[in-house]
């Protein structure tokens, strides 16, 4: 089940090529199982906007740091932990 699609992950990307189609269809399976990880439960369809949007948000912020290496982890997801 696809909650996001590539297609919709490069427009908020705005990428408009084609080269990177299977690692952000990647990206999207990570952070579809991240949020369910994090939520407690499996997703369901359609997601709720905010579900959605942390979906988007999380695959588009892994796409764009994926060759960056960062002391102290992901730096969203201390922000929606709240730490």
């Amino acid at each position: 089940m696809s909650f996001v699609t590539v297609p919709e992950l490069k427009a908020q990307l705005n990428i408009d090529h084609d080269l990177d189609d299977a690692l952000l269809s990647h990206q999207i399976d990570a952070a579809v199982a991240h949020v369910a990880s994090f939520i407690g439960a499996p997703l369901t369809d359609p997601l709720p906007a905010a579900i959605r949007q942390a979906v988007l948000m999380l695959a588009a912020y892994w796409y764009e740091t994926r060759e960056a290496a960062q002391a102290g982890g992901c730096a969203l997801c201390r922000a929606v932990r709240g730490a």
